[in-house]
């Protein structure tokens, strides 16, 4: 316990400026628990902070260099206009799309305290509207992060993926492609102090027993490209073949 809390605070003088750029629901508390075990306080405050600082424009914010920016709720073009990061380091966490609404509307739905939700929260007349109306709204934002980081050369890891892999795709991510100062047995150790994720993948939400064809329809119509370009789908088909969901 003692080595941990000196880790965290002591951070490390060479870790280069690193970006963690994700959305909702996509294993954000997670990746930035291991961001912190592996370089203690060189560890910015989390993206929603960051963005609180400056009032919720970003493009006001100036990145300071050999920080560790966990949890950025960013597009590449917004991260190209600071010329600051040029020659950062990053990586980018997505989710499917489907679950990511699917998990969205339900935690807020489902909030204890819905004064802390980011968006003011209103009660459909059924789950289907309100996926639809949340579809229409909040997952524009998501997808559309998503999509700019999509076939860039970006390193792009799968929230799915990680959930199954995490050692091995970080690994991968980080020490050798990224050459960060980090080492296989310190990643090993930060992946175990951040077990809550990973435990929660066997009561991940599955679209599939909420979404109508309805949904399925416009989500199709709307994000089925995105879908294609990260690899969850190879074609428009899952959208027709929908079936409708028991509870209704």
């Amino acid at each position: 316990m003692l080595s941990r809390l000196l880790r965290r605070f002591a951070g490390r003088a060479s870790v280069p400026t690193l970006l963690h750029l994700t959305h909702a629901k996509a294993g954000s508390t997670w990746i930035t628990v291991i961001l912190h075990e592996l370089f203690g306080a060189s560890v910015a405050p989390r993206g929603k902070r960051v963005a609180e600082a400056c009032g919720g424009d970003l493009t006001q914010h100036r990145f300071e260099p050999g920080q560790v920016y966990p949890s950025m709720f960013m597009t590449r073009e917004e991260v190209l206009a600071h010329d600051e990061l040029n020659g950062s380091k990053r990586f980018i966490v997505i989710r499917d799309l489907r679950t990511t609404l699917a998990a969205l509307y339900f935690s807020m739905k489902l909030s204890v305290n819905i004064e802390d939700a980011p968006f003011e929260i209103v009660q459909p007349e059924s789950d289907e509207i309100g996926l639809l109306q949340m579809l229409e709204t909040h997952i524009t934002r998501i997808a559309a992060i998503q999509s700019s980081w999509l076939r860039q050369g970006e390193i792009v890891l799968r929230y799915e993926d990680l959930m199954e892999n995490g050692y091995e795709l970080l690994g991968d991510a980080f020490i050798r492609r990224l050459a960060l100062p980090v080492s296989e047995h310190a990643l090993s150790r930060a992946i175990r102090a951040a077990p809550a994720e990973r435990s929660r993948r066997t009561g991940t939400i599955e679209w599939q027993k909420h979404f109508t064809p309805k949904i399925s329809a416009r989500f199709a119509e709307k994000f089925g490209q995105v879908l294609i370009d990260a690899g969850y789908e190879k074609d428009l088909a899952w959208a027709s073949s929908t079936p409708v969901p028991s509870a209704l």
